[in-house]
């Protein structure tokens, strides 16, 4: 069960909400890397060294897990690059990773999700989807397409372009954030944008993620 375990050892689930110690706002875990390691979106842990807490309802009391040692540093389009988009058509800069990594302390355990491997696998159109998140819980879907770039607006007037992430036809609405997606192969990356509707959702992949971390596949 979620947030139990023996007097020593404190169990999450990839998928349970996470927030950082003090934030207004909350998002999903990610898939655990390793035995000392997990990831969430960057837009939901922006912040290295901040505490990481972990609740098992929305906005009750949480506890901490964990602290975030290294997030991606996102290129950020200039009214330049707007411009020359609109008139010439040259491509905006693109970021192809929203996560941060998470230490995980001694005494915190991360449990599958899903029953699948735990290696990073390559994303492929028709892929099964089995996702989980704060907002719609337990989804299972398919992957649309494997090579979307969208344009995500993190807030504060700031829009960002994303490149190479996936399309899944898995419902997602806001408090998905960084929950874990995976399929019978392995690990598919993590949840990171979808419409308002929420009919459908995109997911950062996660072999760009381990890549851009340094990671090596355990």
């Amino acid at each position: 069960m979620s947030g139990s375990g023996s007097s020593s050892v404190y169990t999450v689930i990839e998928g349970d909400i996470v927030t950082e110690k003090g934030a207004n706002w909350e998002g999903s875990l990610g898939f655990r890397w390793g035995e000392n390691y997990a990831v969430s979106n960057k837009h939901v842990l922006p912040d290295v060294g901040a505490r990481v807490v972990h609740r098992t309802e929305p906005w009750k009391d949480s506890r901490e897990i964990g602290t975030v040692v290294k997030t991606v540093k996102w290129r950020n389009p200039t009214l330049w690059d707007w411009i020359l988009y609109i008139f010439t058509g040259r491509p905006m800069p693109a970021n192809k990773v929203d996560a941060s990594l998470i230490r995980l302390d001694q005494d915190v355990a991360v449990q599958k999700a899903f029953p699948t491997p735990s290696n990073a696998v390559v994303v492929r159109r028709g892929m099964k989807v089995y996702k989980r998140g704060r907002t719609t819980g337990v989804t299972t879907g398919y992957v649309v397409n494997d090579n979307v770039t969208v344009n995500v607006d993190m807030g504060n007037g700031k829009i960002l372009v994303f490149t190479d992430v996936y399309q899944m036809s898995n419902e997602t609405k806001a408090g998905d954030s960084g929950g874990v997606c995976r399929t019978d192969e392995g690990i598919l990356g993590i949840t990171f944008a979808g419409p308002e509707s929420g009919a459908y959702g995109f997911g950062i992949k996660a072999t760009n993620i381990v890549r851009e971390f340094g990671l090596e596949q355990k």
